[in-house]
Protein backbone atom coordinates (compact mmCIF):
# COMPACT_ATOMS: atom_id res chain seq x y z
CA UNK A 1 0.00 0.00 0.00
CA UNK A 2 1.34 3.41 -0.94
CA UNK A 3 1.30 6.24 1.55
CA UNK A 4 0.58 9.71 0.17
CA UNK A 5 0.23 12.90 2.09
CA UNK A 6 -0.55 16.48 1.27
CA UNK A 7 1.37 19.17 3.14
CA UNK A 8 -0.16 22.55 3.84
CA UNK A 9 2.11 24.92 5.76
CA UNK A 10 0.28 27.52 7.81
CA UNK A 11 1.35 30.51 9.86
CA UNK A 12 0.53 28.39 12.93
CA UNK A 13 3.16 25.85 11.78
CA UNK A 14 5.72 28.59 11.32
CA UNK A 15 5.10 29.73 14.89
CA UNK A 16 5.17 26.24 16.45
CA UNK A 17 8.11 24.59 14.70
CA UNK A 18 10.74 25.69 17.25
CA UNK A 19 12.36 28.05 14.78
CA UNK A 20 12.22 31.83 14.99
CA UNK A 21 9.30 32.50 12.73
CA UNK A 22 8.59 35.59 10.71
CA UNK A 23 5.09 35.93 12.02
CA UNK A 24 3.83 38.15 9.21
CA UNK A 25 4.34 35.97 6.18
CA UNK A 26 2.00 37.98 4.02
CA UNK A 27 4.06 38.05 0.87
CA UNK A 28 6.46 35.99 -1.17
CA UNK A 29 9.55 37.98 -0.14
CA UNK A 30 9.02 37.22 3.54
CA UNK A 31 8.29 33.56 2.84
CA UNK A 32 11.47 33.25 0.77
CA UNK A 33 13.49 34.94 3.52
CA UNK A 34 12.04 32.50 6.05
CA UNK A 35 12.77 29.41 3.93
CA UNK A 36 16.36 30.54 3.27
CA UNK A 37 17.06 31.20 6.95
CA UNK A 38 15.44 27.88 7.95
CA UNK A 39 17.58 25.98 5.41
CA UNK A 40 20.70 27.76 6.60
CA UNK A 41 20.03 27.11 10.30
CA UNK A 42 19.43 23.39 9.76
CA UNK A 43 22.13 22.97 7.05
CA UNK A 44 19.59 21.90 4.42
CA UNK A 45 21.11 23.61 1.37
CA UNK A 46 23.23 20.53 0.69
CA UNK A 47 20.01 18.52 0.32
CA UNK A 48 18.34 20.83 -2.20
CA UNK A 49 18.89 20.44 -5.94
CA UNK A 50 18.18 23.50 -8.08
CA UNK A 51 17.85 23.51 -11.87
CA UNK A 52 16.85 19.86 -12.01
CA UNK A 53 13.92 17.90 -13.37
CA UNK A 54 12.79 14.74 -11.65
CA UNK A 55 12.41 12.16 -14.39
CA UNK A 56 10.97 9.37 -12.25
CA UNK A 57 10.29 8.32 -8.67
CA UNK A 58 9.88 4.68 -7.83
CA UNK A 59 10.22 2.45 -4.79
CA UNK A 60 13.84 1.53 -4.17
CA UNK A 61 14.82 -2.16 -4.33
CA UNK A 62 14.70 -2.32 -0.52
CA UNK A 63 11.51 -0.23 -0.23
CA UNK A 64 9.54 -2.97 1.56
CA UNK A 65 12.09 -2.93 4.40
CA UNK A 66 13.21 0.71 4.40
CA UNK A 67 10.45 2.74 2.72
CA UNK A 68 13.11 4.44 0.57
CA UNK A 69 12.54 5.89 -2.91
CA UNK A 70 14.79 5.95 -5.97
CA UNK A 71 14.71 9.23 -7.89
CA UNK A 72 16.09 9.67 -11.38
CA UNK A 73 17.04 13.30 -11.86
CA UNK A 74 18.20 15.34 -14.86
CA UNK A 75 20.39 18.39 -14.35
CA UNK A 76 19.26 21.31 -16.48
CA UNK A 77 22.72 22.88 -16.27
CA UNK A 78 24.68 20.10 -17.99
CA UNK A 79 21.91 17.72 -19.19
CA UNK A 80 23.37 14.84 -17.12
CA UNK A 81 21.22 12.19 -15.47
CA UNK A 82 21.84 10.94 -11.94
CA UNK A 83 20.05 8.84 -9.32
CA UNK A 84 19.59 9.39 -5.60
CA UNK A 85 17.81 7.39 -2.90
CA UNK A 86 15.64 9.27 -0.39
CA UNK A 87 13.74 8.40 2.77
CA UNK A 88 10.75 10.42 1.57
CA UNK A 89 9.71 12.41 -1.48
CA UNK A 90 7.67 15.60 -1.55
CA UNK A 91 6.26 17.00 -4.79
CA UNK A 92 6.37 20.80 -4.58
CA UNK A 93 5.02 22.75 -7.51
CA UNK A 94 4.72 26.13 -5.83
CA UNK A 95 1.76 28.42 -5.59
CA UNK A 96 3.37 31.57 -6.96
CA UNK A 97 3.60 30.20 -10.48
CA UNK A 98 1.35 28.48 -12.97
CA UNK A 99 0.50 25.17 -11.31
CA UNK A 100 1.78 21.91 -12.71
CA UNK A 101 -0.08 18.86 -11.51
CA UNK A 102 2.17 15.81 -11.85
CA UNK A 103 0.91 12.48 -13.13
CA UNK A 104 2.30 9.07 -12.36
CA UNK A 105 1.85 5.46 -13.41
CA UNK A 106 -1.24 3.82 -11.93
CA UNK A 107 -2.46 7.17 -10.59
CA UNK A 108 -6.02 6.07 -11.33
CA UNK A 109 -5.55 3.16 -8.89
CA UNK A 110 -4.66 5.44 -5.97
CA UNK A 111 -7.40 4.91 -3.38
CA UNK A 112 -6.52 7.85 -1.16
CA UNK A 113 -7.56 11.47 -1.31
CA UNK A 114 -5.86 13.77 -3.80
CA UNK A 115 -6.21 17.49 -3.11
CA UNK A 116 -5.35 20.07 -5.76
CA UNK A 117 -5.60 23.75 -4.88
CA UNK A 118 -4.90 26.53 -7.33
Amino acid sequence: MKKWQTLCITVKWYAENNFDALLTLTNFSLQLKYFKSYAQKFDLQKCIHYYCNVQSVQPNVDHAETGKWLCKIKSLKDDKMFEEVFDAVMVCTGHHVKPHVPTFKDQDKFAGISIKKF
